[in-house]
């Protein structure tokens, strides 16, 4: 998908604020073509739109679709956690991460994956890995900004 952006306002962005300039664009197509769309249909055009995306477009949309929703907060993430999980797209979501090369991300997603999925596991725990996530996260936002702004053919078109 051709993401355009203005060269002045890419090259003034912050690592940590690149991954969502880069992602924003692409939420008003996902969900222009989602419109209207259930079951099948929307399965088919889900795969429809990530056939539009390049590699690193196709990771951050779905590390930035989980993040945007799990870092509001501990019930958020509960909430998103177990809607991803049980949607069988959380592997997506650890797959993306991986892309960038955040092991930390990615070693709390996996623990956020295996508590979720262990029934007998307490608030306490799943409280403990919000916060983890709440601490990593600015991280993982400067690691996807600095990894688009040295791959920026892979994710924008500047103008």
């Amino acid at each position: 998908m051709t993401i355009r952006m203005d060269r002045n306002k890419f090259d003034s962005l912050t690592d940590d604020a690149v991954g969502h300039a880069c992602f924003e664009p692409m939420v008003p197509v996902y969900q222009a073509g989602m419109r209207g769309r259930v079951g099948k249909a929307a399965v088919e055009y889900r795969t429809e739109f990530h056939k539009l995306l390049t590699r690193g477009q196709r990771a951050l949309f779905m590390f930035f679709t989980y993040y945007d929703h799990a870092i509001r907060s501990p019930d958020e993430f509960v909430r998103i956690s177990g809607h991803y999980l049980s949607a069988q797209i959380f592997g997506a979501v650890i797959k993306g991460i991986a892309f960038f090369r955040d092991d930390s991300m990615i070693e709390l997603l996996s623990a956020v994956e295996q508590t979720l999925s262990d029934k007998g596991q307490s608030q306490k725990k799943i409280s403990e890995l919000y916060h983890q996530f709440a601490e990593i996260a600015p991280n993982t936002l400067s690691l996807i900004g600095a990894h688009i702004k040295e791959n920026r053919a892979e994710f924008i078109c500047l103008e």
